[in-house]
């Protein structure tokens, strides 16, 4: 399948509905990029709208592509010869209805039993079962149980990376299991992209949306994720009475990166360790606070499937705010409320 060159949580996503496109349909899958994938390679968009490798002394490693950081995904290699097709192509050739097995693919109502019946796989159905049975006895959304999942293992990590994980991760220890909230703030393309479903948001909203949660579990500690320095700032000097956690990084300054444009550092590694590094420590948090956005959809589903309570065997959502209207709205928490103001 090929790789989409797009952000880390849309590039993941379409490899969790491509994984589960070829369970459903008995087929084995692997990834591909076209030329490089953009967390392994510096890229550059050329004046013809293709995409080339800018600069390969920078690249994670040879091959440009997952294998730089992560196990493969299945013991069958990909060609070498033949060139990676679009997820939607595979979906026209191995289902005679891809609009029923995509809803089912894309992981969305994995519990509707009209929908399993399409599934011809038992122990993709037994599977399903058992989500089912989660969602009735944990009161959790399957989807976001699920897709968390295959969100781990797709990003099974190597030996080197994992050791570089955990060093990113330790730089952040001082953040309290339990006792930390996750406020992402998305401000590159929320920018650039007026009148798109994102929009630019300060951090004052968050705050004010955010603070029944906030108080009600006494947490002082905020785990900020931000592609903007400035935010940082407006963070720090507008609210002194939170402890604000965040990585020492290289960041832009609001849309001065560009659309897609994720690697300030100009390390396609050093980018890639922090991300993965952030999929890990914002388990240990009990709220999030976000706006539009993949990436923070992506937060809530691990925090969601990775975060436990008190009893080792139960596993919790955390209280979620997503400021602005929006359409995902059931990724909201079952003891939250969403905001909808539109600003």
């Amino acid at each position: 399948i090929k790789l989409i060159n797009s952000g880390w949580a849309a590039d993941f996503n379409l490899m969790t509905w491509a994984l589960s496109a070829g369970h459903v349909a008995n087929r084995s899958i692997s990834f591909k990029p076209r030329v490089a994938w953009h967390y392994s390679a510096l890229m550059e968009e050329l004046p013809s709208g293709r995409k080339v490798v800018k600069d390969r002394s920078t690249s994670a490693c040879k091959s440009q592509d997952l294998d730089c950081y992560f196990l493969p995904v299945s013991i069958c290699p990909s060609s070498k010869y033949l060139p990676p097709i679009p997820l939607d192509d595979f979906m026209r050739t191995n289902f005679k209805k891809p609009d029923v097995v995509g809803l089912i693919a894309y992981h969305k109502q994995w519990d509707d039993e009209k929908l399993q019946t399409f599934i011809p796989n038992k122990s993709m159905r037994n599977l399903l079962a058992k989500i089912k049975l989660f969602r009735s006895n944990k009161e959790i959304s399957a989807k976001k149980f699920y897709s968390a999942l295959l969100y781990d293992y797709l990003s099974r990590p190597k030996q080197e990376f994992r050791v570089q994980i955990a060093a990113k991760v330790a730089e952040l220890d001082r953040l309290k299991r339990g006792n930390c909230a996750v406020m992402h703030v998305r401000r590159g393309d929320a920018k650039i992209m007026v009148g798109w479903f994102r929009k630019y948001h300060d951090v004052s909203e968050y705050i004010e949306a955010g603070k029944p949660f906030l108080e009600k579990r006494g947490i002082k500690q905020i785990f900020l994720l931000t592609d903007s320095s400035l935010a940082i700032q407006e963070a720090e000097s507008q609210f002194p009475q939170y402890k604000w956690i965040y990585f020492n990084r290289e960041r832009y300054k609001a849309d001065e990166g560009g659309f897609e444009n994720q690697l300030p550092s100009k390390s396609p590694r050093i980018e890639s360790t922090y991300l993965a590094a952030t999929m890990e420590l914002v388990k240990r948090c009990s709220v999030i606070m976000k706006s539009q956005s993949h990436l923070s959809h992506l937060m809530h589903r691990l925090m969601c499937a990775g975060r436990k309570g008190y009893d080792d065997n139960d596993y919790v959502c955390p209280d979620a705010v997503i400021i602005g209207k929006n359409d995902h709205e059931e990724l909201v928490s079952e003891t939250a409320n969403s905001s909808t103001r539109n600003t």
